[in-house]
C-alpha cells in the first residue's frame, strides 16, 4: 500500500537472502516469540536489572508502568542488553532514552532529526565461519515521524530497515552487523533524501 511505513527490524543473525536477480541482500528475522515481547524488557533484561534501569527513568518524572523497550539486542560481545527506552511523563509525553545495560543515557523527547543514531561495537560469529567473529557494530536509532523508509548501505549493498512505532509519532529500529562506515539513508515523501548518517564510532 502507498501510505504504508516500510517497517523493518534489523537484528544481530538475522539472516541475509539474496534478492531476486537485484544483486543486493534483504536483512529479516522471524516474528518475535510473544512471551519475550509481552514483558515490557524483551527478556533482555534480568527483574533485577530491570527494577534499576526502570528506576533510574521514572526517577527523572515518568511513569513507572509506562517504561519498556521500544527496540533493542543483547550485545553478542559483551551480554550486555543495548536498548531505546520509551517512557510516557504525568502529562502524557513520550520520551525515550538509550540503555547501555543498566547505563541509561540522556532523554530525548524532541526527536528533531531524521535519524537519532546510536551504535555500539559488536562481533559476528555468523559472518565468518570457522574463523574469528567478525567486528561489527549494532545500530539503534529513533525515526522521525516524516520519515517513510529508511536503508542501509553497506559492504556494497543497500538494504531495507524495517522501522516500528516507538510512541507519539516517532519510529525506531535496530541493526546489527554493520561495518564501520557504514550509511543509514532515510527518505520521505516521494523518496526525497531527508538525512543521509554515516555510523562511526571513534
Amino acid at each position: 500500500m502507498a501510505t504504508t511505513r516500510a517497517w523493518i527490524i534489523v537484528v544481530l543473525g538475522v539472516a541475509l537472502i539474496a534478492s531476486a536477480g537485484a544483486g543486493s541482500l534483504l536483512l529479516s528475522r522471524s516474528a518475535p516469540n510473544a512471551t519475550i515481547t509481552a514483558s515490557p524488557h524483551w527478556g533482555l533484561y534480568t527483574p533485577t536489572s530491570w527494577n534499576i534501569v526502570a528506576t533510574k527513568f521514572e526517577q527523572r518524572g515518568f511513569t513507572g508502568a509506562s517504561i519498556h523497550v521500544v527496540t533493542g539486542t543483547k550485545l553478542v560481545s559483551t551480554g550486555q542488553p543495548f536498548a531505546i527506552l520509551g517512557a510516557r511523563s504525568g502529562s502524557g509525553r513520550n520520551c525515550f532514552a538509550v540503555a547501555r545495560g543498566t547505563a541509561l543515557g540522556v532523554t530525548i523527547c524532541n526527536v528533531s532529526k531524521p535519524l537519532v543514531v546510536f551504535a555500539a561495537r559488536d562481533l559476528c560469529a555468523q559472518c565468518s565461519p570457522g574463523r574469528s567473529p567478525l567486528k561489527t557494530l549494532t545500530i539503534l536509532s529513533l525515526v522521525r515521524r516524516d520519515v517513510s523508509s529508511v536503508t542501509m548501505i553497506d559492504r556494497g549493498h543497500e538494504f531495507g530497515v524495517i522501522i516500528s512505532p516507538a510512541g507519539g509519532g516517532t519510529y525506531a529500529f535496530n541493526s546489527g552487523t554493520a561495518l564501520n562506515h557504514a550509511v543509514l539513508r532515510a527518505r520521505g515523501k516521494g523518496a526525497s533524501i531527508l538525512a543521509q548518517v554515516p555510523v562511526r564510532l571513534p
